[in-house]
């Protein structure tokens, strides 16, 4: 098997270019010393041409001589090597003593050869310097591996060995006067100046190409080489780019610049659908929900399947041309199906209620309905009392769902609420008691290893904001905002658990209750008689996150469901949002899921086994939990079961909280 000339080069010009740099470190001399550089000799019959040959001898003196201080070295050129040979005789042909007697004849004080050669599909390379004088060899170092980078290092680790005889070796020329003689006049055949060479750059959109000159490849973009004065052929290639050639011509005194943009050798398609968040396949492959914004994407035809559960699946067949754009909009048929609710009161007498599906008030009970199949979340209030449960809808079927309201009387327009800060501003909803299983099961998408589930009982219901505090809330009662993200309606954000505790007191004080936290400087003790305002438990965020529900999010188990309810990075456009805007759970409350993860008091620790009634999480700890996912995080990082924890003085642009109060206080 042959090896290219790229790398033979590539290769001779980095061991000598360090050799004889090293050289060039020896102490001054009274006469310059004389080195020589033959051709490499290629052992693998046929592999290297003798023009490759050439180019590579030509290569390694340029590179020496641009390494070698001119006042202590001078460097022999390859034409009038070439005359002093006998006829028929090449460079190649010198190789170990013959090598020797021809830096003799040359007056060469040094002569460096090499021997490259292909075995067992490795590279391996083996360099000699030789003293001409004594005919002594005063190194030699091999190297190998199977690609020019590993011969790099490995060169690069044994350089230092054949350099090392030539450490503290002083003195001039040891060419003899008959030496001298042979050569026609001392060192008329010597050159220690050589040619001026320019710094051209090279640069390529987008960044990364393999630049070749000559056809052979020198480094990616960008980078600049040190290239004499003439005309050469330049090229471009990178993976998936078309590849780029043009000449250029370098002249002295000037430093030219290439900068060229490679024409993709793919194309983009983009995938719309009404409604978003419907799942997308191309050619069989998963490609994510809809919007699909520029997907890079081979050219040729493609097979792109919008499909859902609830939705009639729909596809296009796309040709992708090179560098061009290709949409694709559907607008899929629903399965739709029919949901009417027949509410009763305990004594068994129809009753008046608001129905809420998935968070969204949709009507009144007895009214038939249109629903999308698949689960819901549907939740009922009325004059007698409240229903929370799910149902099942089919396509083209009507499902009567009998409901017995129960409680206390519930306004239709929701739960009943108190003001928080300036009126007005946000509400606290009131959250019965009740128990649930907190974590989540082994099977759900995205489930973490601290997410193991138990039952947790909430003995004493409480109030929770329905909304996470905004920046107008924080700033009527801190005097501050210190959020990233600017606006009134946005969730404050930047806080750390100590500033929320701080705005929970001076909130409580605001409107004359006393508060919950003992605040000593990082010290912060919990009053659980207090009535103010303070942070949920994790336990209580979860049982009021969920609000009945056991799916991945509050609105069902789907991402295009958690688009219903949330902002994460699918549809956060990088930043937060004004607070309820998004579907609110069965029990009134927003944004549990995305825009900004929520403080809530305990320390995070793994979960205690068994059951536990009204937990308030671990005692101590450096990191305090946080909850609900945000405007940056994936679909799996939303969940309701999700877990975070921070040092209690961290705090930042995708970090907030919302406040709770024990009811019973």
């Amino acid at each position: 098997m042959g090896i290219s000339r790229a790398v033979i080069t590539l290769i001779a010009s980095l061991v000598l270019a360090a050799a004889f740099g090293a050289l060039g470190t020896a102490q001054a001399q009274t006469t310059p010393q004389r080195i020589a550089v033959l051709d490499f000799h290629d052992s693998s019959t046929g592999s290297v041409t003798p023009e490759e040959i050439r180019y590579l001898s030509d290569l390694v003196r340029g590179s020496a001589r641009s390494t070698l201080p001119a006042s202590r070295f001078v460097l022999m050129t390859r034409e009038n090597i070439l005359e002093m040979l006998p006829e028929g005789r090449t460079l190649a042909d010198c190789v170990g003593e013959c090598a020797v007697e021809t830096g003799r004849k040359i007056g060469a004080d040094y002569i460096a050869t090499g021997e490259v050669t292909m075995f067992a599909g490795e590279i391996r390379v083996t360099v000699n310097l030789h003293e001409t004088g004594s005919g002594n060899l005063l190194g030699q170092v091999r190297a190998g591996a199977p690609n020019l980078l590993g011969v790099e290092k490995d060169l690069n680790r044994q350089i230092l060995d054949l350099l090392a005889p030539l450490r503290g070796r002083a003195g001039g020329s040891s060419a003899t006067a008959q030496d001298e003689r042979a050569i026609g006049g001392g060192t008329k055949a010597w050159s220690a100046a050589g040619v001026a060479e320019e710094i051209v750059t090279f640069a390529s959109e987008p960044v990364g190409a393999m630049v070749e000159i000559d056809g052979q490849p020198v480094a990616e973009t960008p980078c600049k080489r040190a290239m004499a004065p003439g005309v050469y052929q330049v090229g471009f290639k990178k993976l998936r780019y078309v590849a780029h050639t043009q000449a250029l011509e370098v002249k002295a005194g000037a430093s030219p610049s290439v900068a060229v943009t490679l024409t993709p050798d793919f194309g983009w398609i983009t995938v719309e659908s009404n409604p978003v968040g419907l799942p997308v396949t191309i050619d069989g492959k998963v490609a994510g929900p809809t919007p699909i914004t520029a997907l890079e994407i081979d050219i040729g035809p493609h097979d792109v399947l919008v499909t859902a559960e609830n939705y009639h699946e729909e596809g296009r067949r796309v040709v992708v041309e090179r560098a061009e754009r290709e949409m694709v909009k559907v607008a899929p048929v629903p399965r739709n199906g029919g949901l009417k609710v027949i509410a009763t009161d305990e004594s068994g007498n129809a009753a008046e209620a608001r129905v809420k599906v998935d968070g969204v008030d949709v009507g009144r009970a007895y009214q038939p309905l249109t629903l999308l199949q698949g689960k819901h979340q549907v939740a009922l209030a009325g004059a007698g009392g409240g229903w929370v449960g799910e149902v099942v809808v089919k396509e083209s079927k009507l499902e009567e769902l009998p409901v017995r309201l129960v409680g206390p009387p519930m306004s239709a327009a929701g739960p009943t609420t108190e003001h928080v800060g300036t009126p007005g501003e946000s509400h606290m909803v009131k959250i019965p008691a009740g128990s649930y299983t907190m974590g989540s099961p082994v099977a759900e998408a995205g489930r973490d290893s601290d997410e193991q589930q138990h039952r947790v009982e909430i003995t004493q219901g409480f109030s929770l904001s329905a909304t996470e505090v905004t920046q107008a809330q924080y700033q009527a009662v801190m005097g501050a905002n210190p959020s990233n993200f600017k606006g009134p309606d946005l969730p404050v954000e930047k806080v750390s658990w100590l500033d929320a505790v701080q705005f929970c007191n001076k909130l409580s004080e605001r409107e004359g209750l006393k508060p919950a936290y003992r605040i000593n400087g990082s010290n912060v003790t919990w009053d659980a008689a207090a009535p103010g305002y303070r942070l949920p438990t994790e336990a209580e965020w979860e049982y009021a996150c969920r609000a009945g529900t056991a799916t991945a999010y509050n609105v069902g188990d789907g991402e295009a469901d958690l688009g219903r309810a949330a902002w994460y990075d699918w549809n956060s456009d990088s930043k937060t949002h004004p607070v309820g805007k998004k579907a609110a759970n069965t029990w009134g409350l927003y944004d549990m899921h995305g825009n900004v993860w929520e403080w809530c008091w305990d320390s995070y620790w793994d979960y205690d086994a068994g059951s536990l009634r009204d937990h308030q999480g671990a005692a101590g700890g450096s990191y305090l939990v946080d909850r609900g996912g945000s405007w940056i995080n994936g679909s799996w990082g939303c969940r309701s079961a999700v877990r975070g924890g921070d040092d209690p003085s961290y705090a930042a642009y995708d970090l907030g909280f919302r406040v709770a109060r024990s009811s019973a206080r």
